[in-house]
């Protein structure tokens, strides 16, 4: 009877040792299960490693910046003013103020011919180019305005019909080179012929019948 309990107690401590590392051990693969699910929140899949690297080419490529020259020609003929950089796809705006004896003969950006608005209040032409896409170049192009004297003016002329004109202006009022054209009121558009001759008559003090058949 006593073999028996002893053997008894001999199997049941066995089953206690043997369970204590088993308990130990599943506790332990808990453990690293749990350390691997959450090491997987960390892990970057190569589709998303794809996906930011186009996101991130494509900001690069949105704020990609295009570099602006301006050449003048001659030097110092005009002054320009416009942007450093412009972002690739956005209208290029500039303007150009020309100096003293000077027009401007040709302005162009990729090779294309401009035309300006022309702003009287600030003296300057505006441009615009739109769409850039690759590194612009302004060009302008001017050519030295020759200077104008304004002569004493004296001319006279004679009609088919026989009327003489006489024409005249002090120095400083025409241009020199200037020549003068006698055309009938009527052939011109926009104007009151009528009004005109009658205004003419009265500044004159010429009689109106006998000027009238003059002037038919």
């Amino acid at each position: 009877m006593k073999v028996k309990r002893k053997v008894a107690a001999l199997l049941a401590l066995a089953m206690v040792l043997t369970s204590q590392p088993f308990g130990v051990l599943a506790d332990g693969v808990d453990n690293m299960k749990a350390d691997y699910a959450a090491t997987q929140d960390d892990v970057t899949t190569p589709s998303d490693a794809e996906e930011i690297g186009d996101n991130t080419e494509t900001d690069d490529e949105e704020k990609k910046e295009l570099e602006v020259t301006v050449t003048v020609d001659p030097e110092d003929s005009a002054n320009v003013s416009a942007p450093k950089k412009v972002d690739e796809g956005d209208t290029l705006e500039f303007s150009v103020k020309v100096k003293d004896d000077y027009r401007i003969s040709r302005v162009e950006v990729f090779g294309e011919e401009l035309e300006g608005e022309y702003d009287e209040e600030k003296d300057r032409y505006y441009y615009e180019v739109k769409d850039v896409t690759f590194d612009p170049e302004i060009n302008v192009s001017l050519e030295e305005v020759d200077e104008v004297e304004y002569p004493e003016f004296e001319d006279e002329i004679e009609t088919d019909d026989g009327l003489v004109f006489e024409v005249s202006a002090k120095e400083g009022v025409l241009p020199e080179g200037t020549e003068v054209e006698v055309i009938p009121l009527d052939e011109v558009e926009d104007i009151d012929a009528d009004a005109v001759k009658t205004e003419v008559l009265k500044e004159a003090g010429a009689d109106d019948e006998e000027e009238e058949l003059q002037y038919s």
